[in-house]
C-alpha cells in the first residue's frame, strides 16, 4: 500500500481534514483494528462456542479499554461505522461483530514500517 492510498483512506474514508490531533486519532483507529484482526487468533474457525464467547469477551474488553465504551455502546458503534465506511472492516448481522477486510490488513501493515507522522510530511 502506498502513502497516497493511506492518505486517501484517512482523508476520504475517515473524513479527516488534518486539524486537531490526527496522529492520536489515527493511532486510536490502528489500535482498534489490531483488536479486530482475527489473524491474531489461532484457528478462529475451529473454536468451540465457549471459545468463541471467550474470544468475543476478550476483544470487547480490549475494545472498551481503547474506546471507553464497548462495541455495543453508541460510541463504539460510531467508531465501527467509521471503520466500515472506510472499508477497513466488514461485518455480518451486526456492526458490533466486525473483522478486518484485506484493505484493513494492508492499512495495518503499512504502519508496521511507517510512522503516522510521515503521512503528513511532503516528500
Amino acid at each position: 500500500m502506498t502513502k497516497e492510498e493511506i492518505t486517501d483512506i484517512i482523508f476520504d474514508g475517515f473524513g479527516a481534514c488534518g486539524c486537531g490531533d490526527p496522529v492520536s486519532t489515527i493511532q486510536l483507529l490502528i489500535n482498534i483494528l489490531k483488536v479486530l484482526d482475527l489473524s491474531n487468533w489461532n484457528n478462529v474457525k475451529s473454536l468451540t462456542m465457549r471459545g468463541q464467547r471467550k474470544l468475543n469477551e476478550q476483544q470487547n474488553e480490549q475494545f472498551t479499554n481503547i474506546v471507553g465504551g464497548d462495541r455495543y455502546s453508541t460510541i463504539g458503534q460510531i467508531v465501527l461505522y467509521t471503520l466500515d465506511r472506510a472499508k477497513l472492516i466488514e461485518h455480518g448481522g451486526t456492526i458490533c461483530l466486525s473483522w478486518l477486510t484485506p484493505l484493513g490488513k494492508e492499512f495495518l501493515s503499512y504502519f508496521e514500517t511507517n510512522t503516522i507522522e510521515s503521512i503528513f510530511k511532503n516528500d
